[in-house]
């Protein structure tokens, strides 16, 4: 299901916490009727090209587990999922304008 809805937001940053905060906006996504996106903030560039490449690698691997988590759960929900230069508050503060939640 695409829709253009303002999504449910959730910050990953591979930790468990963010993994458990990710399943439970499923039920927020659901009950809103919007997309859930999960947002993945890099270090910063600047740091260096083989730092950001390694955050880039360990960012899609921390998206897959909070996909892989959600889809375990077995609800039907729309995921999205975004890389996004850091830093983390940043971003989420940024998109939280677009956000349902």
């Amino acid at each position: 299901m695409t829709t253009t809805t303002s999504p449910v937001i959730v910050g990953i940053d591979g930790s468990d916490a963010a993994v458990n905060a990710a399943v439970w906006a499923v039920d927020e996504a659901l009950a809103r009727g919007v997309p859930l996106q999960l947002l993945y903030a890099t270090k910063p560039k600047h740091l260096g090209a083989d730092d950001y490449d390694a955050d880039i690698h360990r960012g899609r691997e921390a998206l897959q587990s909070a996909c892989a988590a959600i889809e375990a759960a077995g609800k039907a929900v729309d995921v999205q999922t975004d890389l996004v230069d850091g830093p983390a508050a940043v971003a989420l503060v940024e998109r939280s304008a677009q956000a349902e939640l």
